[in-house]
Order: C-alpha cells, then structure tokens, then sequence
C-alpha cells in the first residue's frame, strides 16, 4: 500500500527551512539499483534548474539516489530562507510530476551521456584506498558481502533504455503509483509554527506524522 510520512521539527537557532524528501524503492535488489541511479544522475541537473535557477527556492538544492542498509530510492534536499517547509514540499512533489515529461524529452545523446558516465564512475578503480575500504564496508554492513555490485550494475546499464527508466518511475515513484512510499523531513525556522497537520497528502493519501 501506498504511504507517506512527515516528521517536522521546530528549531530556535536556525532562520532557514529545510526538506529532505525520500520517496523509497523498496530492498536493493536486481536491476533496480542500476535503473535508480541512472534516474538520479539524470533529473539531478533538471531538479536544481527548476527548484533552484527557476523558482528560487533555496540556496541549496540537490537530488540523488539514496541506499541507506540495502533500501533504495530517491532523495530531494531543499533549504531556504523565504518557504517554508510545507509549501517547499509541495514543490518537490510539482517537479517530481513533472519527471515523465523531463525524460521524453531528454534527447537520446543526453541519455546516453547520463548512463556512459555513471558506467564509467562503476568501472573505474578506486584511486585511493579510503574509497576501496567504504566499497567493501558497504558491502558488509548491508549484509550482502557483493563486492562486485558496482560492475553488476554497469552491465546491467550498457542495455538499460529509456522505456525501462519511464516504466520503473511509473511502477514506483509517480505519485500515483499503489505502492509509492514517501518520508518528508521539514524543519521549520524559529520565527515559524508549524503548520496545521494534513490528514491527506498528494492524491488524497493518508499522511502519517512522526
């Protein structure tokens, strides 16, 4: 089943908001590690053009994968000074609706560009051993002990199209997607409260608040 959880917190110190949006993909598994990636190397430049250059919304803005402990998705930070956070997440959730367009129209030289490079970044050996020591450290930590994941993956993404990536956001990242599943961090600043709980989120979904 579809979920979303917000977790919001009030902080003295700070004048700035901030969001941390994470909508999951479920356990790493397959190809699905690869298809991620491949989505956050490719919407990361569009993201911040929107979010950043075009709406201005904050002084920070990035969006990559995330695999924290074997759960993969995708992860959007924005912080600002003039939204706050309830009206920044609304925006997150407005580029995101937005991504099945961003992908039909990035030309066939982009996304081959987006898919060589992140080959490129898995087939290339770690130059210092802190990197090599984190690939193994990963690897065990998350209990899978696959210390060839990344050139699994490069495999996997020489003969991943385009189709497969728009079919994969559709199935687990479109809002609405049955089974989308989404946590929403926000910090609000000291001169802000909080604003009343939504007991409904995008698409009519029940919120949870943590």
């Amino acid at each position: 089943a579809s979920t979303q959880g917000w977790s919001r917190a009030l902080t003295r110190r700070s004048v700035s908001y901030c969001v941390c949006m994470c909508v999951h993909a479920g356990v790493e598994q397959g190809p699905d590690t690869a298809i991620c990636e491949l989505l956050g190397q490719a919407l990361s430049q569009p993201a911040y053009t929107q979010l950043r250059t075009q709406e201005q919304l904050g002084y920070i803005v990035s969006m990559s994968t995330k695999c924290e402990l074997g759960v993969l998705g995708l992860r959007v930070i924005v912080q600002s000074s003039t939204k706050d956070a309830a009206a920044i997440d609304d925006r997150i959730e407005a580029f995101l609706a937005t991504v099945p367009d961003v992908l039909a129209q990035m030309t066939d030289e982009e996304f081959n560009n987006h898919r060589e490079a992140l080959i490129t970044a898995k087939v290339e050996p770690p130059k210092v051993l802190q990197h090599e020591t984190g690939i193994y450290w990963h690897a065990i930590a998350s209990g899978t002990c696959d210390f060839k994941k990344e050139l699994r993956h490069a495999a996997e993404l020489k003969t991943l199209t385009r189709e497969q990536v728009v079919d994969y956001w559709n199935r687990t990242f479109d809002a609405k997607a049955p089974g989308r599943r989404k946590l929403s961090s926000q910090i609000f600043a000291r001169q802000h409260k909080p604003p009343p709980r939504r007991p409904l989120g995008v698409n009519g979904r029940k919120v949870h608040y943590v």
